[in-house]
């Protein structure tokens, strides 16, 4: 948090510099609040939902067959997307094809962003929703202040589009640092999803309505997820490269199962602004706006099963991009180890360009630009494995083969009264007999008792523990590449609780922008350290545990 408000810091007076004072402030403009509307908002400022071209939320099911591609008020539950992610409700507006689906927040309905009309949910078509929020952004750190959200055409006369029409609104996390001067635009965002396109199109368009020059930034806010990692080219996934490195061609983040990828059209570039954690603040243009003068940007957003090579081999079809196919495989002796959590990094050049996951049988297939590369495997407990090929046009590039020293395991057990498992913590130190407050190599919490620990082979210390009210069991375990250790240790409670309640009040998670740990992972370490009631104090999030406990 200390470090996302110090990057704030030198942004902010860098987008005053840009923006109208008060006295140069268009006519009318006021003082704005930057609180988000509410049901008590005045009309200028609360949206407004229009099914347009005849859409009827509450009409009738019939029999005609559903477009391929449509746009829709959401009246059903049914019509949400599920997943860990998903934010989606009654109300908002759903645009899909038959390769992806993205709900569109209705009136006042958002998460970061602070207000209606951004990207909620977005998923692969029958996919779980595991991206958290795009918004667009109009005057430097100000976000679109939606006034009317509706499906522009609902699929059937012409490509599905949902319209969020607005002005200029402050963010209020930017406007606790400074407030920014309202700059008066009036600003459309059109979503469009056409039939068979893998591209979710956003454009936004910004006017100056006003009699005075003003200077306008375009761009947007995107917060990824939390179990996933920014990516850019050059860079990879270096966040501090990433806002050094200038304009670039896309943005995007990757899981080991999927990714999503930005990329600006008409030849434009997209440069970040601010980057913490998931949050990515993305600025497409800034240049002067004279009176009735118009800038427009134009992006595609992709969604792929698979990591950030799968996007981009879409975008490069897109931009006619030759590739040349590239196959091979990673091979990982270790029982049960999941090689679908490893990946692959792509260099070209020494450039970050992208990765790929192998599969559950190790295999692996991608498609580049023609050129000399370098594949960095990484994993855990893997040994950083390198290979090199060069990649030439029309000829396929087959058999590559990742074999790092493998990995070892060891499944851990902690027990209690009776030999019984229960919840507990394994903190796990390199070399034998390690000190307790030694460094360490991780802590894994469990609430079945059980772990699979993968490690380097050789020999670890293990502390199973349960919070501090019970004892601590130690010891030491060796163990081979590529073999399986077995440990057990039994602890117990020193400290009787009847008639008392352990408690943290000060807990913060995923939905915290100075916390990345997801919200399963905080209340599993809850229950490993005999934690009875904790309150979450999450930033600028209303956050419910409730559903995860």
């Amino acid at each position: 948090m200390k470090r996302f408000f110090t990057i704030l810091s030198v942004l902010v007076p860098f987008a005053l510099a840009g923006c109208p004072s008060p006295a140069e402030a268009p006519p009318d403009a006021g003082t704005e609040d930057a609180a988000v509307p509410d049901d008590t908002a005045s009309d200028t400022h609360r949206a407004e939902v229009v099914p347009g071209d005849g859409t009827d939320a509450v009409a009738p099911p019939d029999t005609t067959p559903l477009p391929t591609a449509r746009a829709f008020v959401v009246a059903a539950e049914d019509d949400l997307l599920p997943g860990r992610e998903a934010t989606g409700r009654i109300g908002d507006l759903r645009i899909e094809n038959e390769h992806l689906v993205a709900i569109i927040g209705g009136p006042g309905h958002h998460m970061w962003g602070p207000f209606g009309g951004g990207i909620l949910d977005m998923a692969v078509q029958g996919g779980e929703d595991r991206f958290q929020e795009a918004f667009s952004t109009a005057g430097f750190l100000r976000a679109v202040r939606a006034t009317s959200i509706e499906v522009a055409s609902d699929g059937t006369l012409g490509p599905p589009m949902i319209r969020v029409t607005g002005t200029d609104g402050a963010i209020p996390l930017v406007d606790l640092i400074a407030a920014t001067q309202p700059v008066g635009l009036d600003v459309t965002v059109e979503y469009t999803l056409p039939p068979g396109s893998p591209c979710l199109e956003i454009r936004t368009v910004a006017t100056n309505p006003t009699d005075e020059t003003v200077t306008v930034a375009l761009g947007d806010g995107v917060i990824w997820s939390e179990t996933g990692r920014v990516f850019g080219p050059g860079a990879g996934y270096n966040p501090e490269g990433l806002l050094s490195q200038g304009p670039v061609g896309y943005i995007g983040a990757d899981q080991p199962r999927l990714a999503h990828l930005l990329t600006p059209l008409d030849g434009a570039s997209v440069s970040v602004a601010l980057l913490e954690d998931e949050l990515s603040l993305l600025s497409y243009e800034m240049r002067p706006l004279a009176p009735g003068e118009t800038a427009e940007v134009r992006r595609c957003f992709y969604a792929t099963a698979g990591r950030g090579l799968a996007p981009l081999a879409i975008h490069w079809e897109t931009i006619g991009q030759g590739t040349v196919a590239v196959s091979g495989s990673v091979e990982i002796p270790t029982s049960g180890y999941d090689l679908e959590q490893a990946w692959i990094e792509i260099y070209r050049d020494d450039a970050f360009v992208g990765s790929v996951a192998p599969d559950s049988q190790g295999d692996f297939a991608f498609v580049a630009p023609p050129g000399d590369y370098r594949g960095v495997l990484r994993g855990e407990a893997l040994t950083e494995t390198e290979v090199l090929w060069t990649a030439t046009k029309d000829l396929p590039v087959e058999g590559l083969t990742f074999t790092p020293p493998a990995p070892a395991r060891i499944d851990a057990t902690v027990t209690g009264p009776g030999g019984a498992v229960i919840p507990g913590r394994f903190t796990i130190q390199p070399g034998p007999d390690a000190a307790l407050h030694a460094a360490h190599a991780a802590v894994v919490v469990t609430l079945d008792g059980a772990a699979t620990l993968n490690l380097p082979a050789g020999t670890w210390t293990l502390t199973g523990s349960r919070g501090p009210q019970w004892s601590l069991c130690a010891g030491d375990v060796t163990v081979a590449a590529g073999e399986t250790a077995t440990f057990t240790c039994s602890i117990e409670e020193l400290i009787p609780a009847t008639g008392w309640v352990s408690a943290d009040l000060h807990v913060h998670s995923e939905f915290s922008i100075d916390s990345n740990m997801p919200r399963e992972e905080r209340v599993k370490a809850l229950v490993a350290e005999g934690v009875r009631f904790f309150a979450g104090t999450d930033h600028d999030i209303f956050s419910d545990f409730r559903p995860i406990v």
